[in-house]
């Protein structure tokens, strides 16, 4: 349970690309809509509860576009990754929800290096177009973590 302030987390810029369900690309960070971004990961299966806790606690809709759900998979199988996305439409099935659920297939320790955060645990981090860090939470959803994040999006 770490929550980085602004310049705290030191490392390479942030690149990877994330699809959302609606089958549209995002580089991360380049292609972010917004100058400063909050991705929720989870690197595990069972981490969309926590996912959800973040997403609820935080208040954010399908309306805010300077977010988005990031499960990292590690699947590089174009038929495996098929079956997963198909499962993942069936269960988000608004246009608006499905451009704020981008997985990354992709290697989750390398994300999570790159990031600077534990790939054992869901984390909430907000970055900028140039890759930088600007903060990061891990575990589970804590309304004061939930608010220095805020801030530090929202400034």
């Amino acid at each position: 349970m770490l929550l980085a302030p602004l310049n705290a987390v030191a490392g390479a810029a942030v690149h990877f690309q994330v699809t959302d369900l609606n089958g549209v690309a995002t580089e991360v960070p380049s292609g972010l809509p917004q100058g400063r971004a909050l991705l929720l990961l989870g690197f595990r299966h069972n981490d969309h509860t926590a996912l959800d806790a973040w997403r609820d606690g935080l208040g954010l809709s399908s309306r805010d576009s300077d977010w988005f759900e990031v499960p990292v998979i590690g699947v590089g199988n174009p038929m495996i990754r098929g079956v997963i996305l198909r499962g993942m439409r069936n269960g988000v099935t608004a246009t608006a929800d499905r451009a704020r659920f981008a997985p990354a297939f992709a290697d989750a320790a390398a994300i999570a290096l790159q990031l600077g955060i534990d790939p054992s645990e869901p984390a909430a981090v907000v970055i900028d177009r140039t890759g930088r860090v600007l903060a990061h939470a891990s575990g589970a959803f804590e309304p004061g973590k939930a608010a220095a994040l805020m801030q530090v999006l929202r400034h």
